[in-house]
């Protein structure tokens, strides 16, 4: 089966580089797509950063440089983490050079998981947040200011491989298999979490502080609401979508729960990552490049 796969994608890579050859752009974006990302459900990483180049090229014929320097960033990077690093440098020629940073002290921020809890610190504000799938997402960008993340490099990375260019004992992942709206682990952290809003409410009600208790029950709501959506009949989890698209939406909710999760107990830090978190195909930290952030994970 396996060898039959990779028969198979060497096929429709060939297929899309002979349309790029013939000039038939969309066509070859389209097959250059559709086997990368077979390549990384293979778990084969230097043959999806190779076919990232091509694709990058196929999108510079279309007149797409912004997308093309964003198949080519993450094709260095899984180079790099090969130590293919020949291959990584003839790539990295065909990036734009980067803007050469101003000498500022960046400040010194915090995002660091400890057991089940995770230390958060932004603007001289510490706080301590239950983790949760999104902030591992949101751990991964934090990391990499400025980085593209392709939405499947994404979920490796939550699963516990390394983005592309890795090997782990993590399942692959599967671009054209169900996706669960969120994992196992996922849906038992928002029960635990609802049953800690169950307290909030009660105990908000005894000390009559009416504003405390309205936030908990929209946030049992929302909890409710996001359970009700990821489990289907008999308890069995709910598959969304097709392929890219259920990676891109199921990530996407994850993220921004997590961020709103952030933004009721830190509304600066919210604030800030609502402004500079970017979601999509690709997913990216983007802040301000002049008032630098350097945060420990």
């Amino acid at each position: 089966m396996y060898q039959s796969r990779t028969l198979q994608n060497a096929a429709l890579a060939a297929r899309g580089r002979l349309a790029l050859h013939d000039g038939r752009e969309d066509e070859a974006i389209q097959l250059l797509s559709e086997a990368m990302l077979e390549w990384i459900s293979l778990r084969m990483p230097f043959e999806a950063a190779s076919l990232r180049i091509e694709l990058a090229a196929a999108h510079r014929a279309a007149g797409d440089n912004k997308t093309a320097d964003r198949e080519l960033d993450p094709a260095c990077q899984a180079f790099e983490d090969l130590n293919a690093t020949p291959w990584a440098e003839l790539a990295r020629k065909h990036l734009p050079a980067k803007p050469a940073r101003q000498d500022v002290d960046p400040e010194r921020c915090v995002f660091r998981l400890e057991g089940e809890m995770r230390t958060v610190t932004f603007g001289a504000t510490t706080v301590r947040l239950k983790d949760l799938k999104g902030m591992r997402y949101l751990e991964r960008l934090l990391a990499e200011p400025g980085r593209d993340f392709h939405v499947l490099d994404l979920v490796a990375v939550e699963r516990g491989a390394l983005p592309v260019g890795a090997s782990s004992d993590a399942p692959p992942v599967d671009a054209q298999c169900g996706l669960e709206v969120f994992d196992s682990k996922a849906r038992e952290a928002y029960r635990q979490r609802l049953a800690e809003t169950e307290e909030d409410i009660a105990e908000a009600e005894a000390n009559n502080d009416l504003h405390r208790a309205e936030l908990a029950r929209a946030d049992r709501q929302f909890l409710v609401d996001e359970l009700c959506r990821g489990v289907g009949l008999n308890g069995r989890a709910r598959t969304v979508g097709g392929g890219l698209e259920r990676a891109r939406t199921s990530a996407t909710r994850s993220l921004r729960y997590a961020l709103k999760r952030i933004a009721r107990h830190h509304p600066s830090l919210g604030e800030h990552l609502t402004r500079t978190i970017h979601t999509g195909t690709y997913f990216i930290y983007q802040p301000d490049p002049r008032v630098p952030l350097r945060w420990k994970i």
